[in-house]
């Protein structure tokens, strides 16, 4: 080196870690048919990536002078449910359910529905940043009283038009979100035939008589980067019912790890028609969890450049 020559200093090189964006993630925020929502109410939220929910739920409920004077009623159900998301914006549910009712006044006391699987599919497209809405098509696949078997005739379906608001996208300081569903629960016109069923029929086996309008509000509170999810919900069915007003939290307790336990109650405001559909609880106990896996495994990129 000459005596006073400038040395050059070495370049200085930066790295700048990019994390993966989850927005869009399947998420473990499973509904009543294992479609994204908050319990009977469907969320138009879009889903960008490939992966699928596992959705486990129990339902409790127990009272004396229900259906008869002097009757006790107890009633369980069970179901898991699995959401796939396929491409962008689209979501494929199956729900399999089953419930238990005994009551001490019916002859048998113990009736049990058998398995009832409904396949749905959901498409939601984001407008805005803010503001998404999109539709969903259910099929439940039954068995007509009095068989044991599935049948065809005993198809219903379910159809609605959803729409999510994200006010965090509209700089609001409140993080809160709204859901609207409207839309309907039809039941072909020949699915009973002769066969008359009694008040309590409806309620031990499940079954509406007739098509049923439906209508869903939803506002939920993401809370702790969407860890712990408070909401309330209100869903009617017009005009036999049922209607309830639920609230409800679910609660991921492992960041980013896809565990999700839910925790909700039924309070029921609309008894419906008996005679034509099953009476409404006066409360449901809901309990479950669900799992989210991302099948398409996002990639933490790391970018390398000179600062000056």
């Amino acid at each position: 080196l000459v005596a006073g020559a400038a040395v050059a200093a070495a370049p200085v090189i930066g790295r700048e870690v990019v994390m993966p964006d989850t927005k869009g993630d399947i998420g473990s925020n499973g509904a009543f048919l294992g479609e994204t929502g908050l319990w009977r109410v469907t969320s138009s939220e879009p889903v960008k990536s490939l992966g699928l929910r596992v959705s486990l739920h129990g339902e409790f409920f127990y009272m004396n002078d229900f259906l008869f004077v002097g009757d006790t009623t107890q009633r369980q159900s069970a179901d898991i449910a699995m959401s796939f998301v396929p491409g962008d914006n689209l979501e494929f549910s199956l729900l399999y359910q089953t419930v238990s009712t005994h009551n001490t006044v019916t002859v048998p006391q113990l009736q049990l529905s058998q398995g009832n699987i409904s396949v749905g599919a959901k498409y939601a497209y984001p407008f805005t940043k803010a503001f998404s809405a999109g539709a969903m098509v259910a099929f439940g696949l039954n068995s007509e009283p009095g068989k044991s078997m599935y049948s065809i005739g005993a198809t219903s379906y379910t159809l609605r038009a959803l729409a999510t608001l994200d006010t965090r996208e509209l700089g609001s300081k409140v993080p809160l979100r709204l859901h609207a569903n409207l839309g309907g629960y039809l039941i072909p016109s020949d699915q009973f035939g002769p066969v008359a069923l009694k008040p309590h029929e409806h309620y031990t086996l499940n079954i509406n008589e007739r098509n049923q309008g439906q209508f869903g509000f939803g506002i939920d509170f993401p809370l702790m980067k969407d860890d712990i999810l408070p909401f309330v919900e209100v869903h009617l069915g017009y005009p036999d019912g049922p209607g309830y007003v639920t609230p409800g939290v679910k609660w991921q307790p492992f960041d980013g790890h896809g565990l999700t336990f839910d925790l909700y109650c039924d309070v029921g405001i609309f008894r419906g028609t008996p005679a034509l559909a099953p009476t409404t609880n006066v409360y449901n106990l809901i309990f479950g969890a669900s799992y989210a896996i991302a099948t398409k495994p996002r990639v933490t990129v790391i970018k390398e450049k000179v600062l000056e």
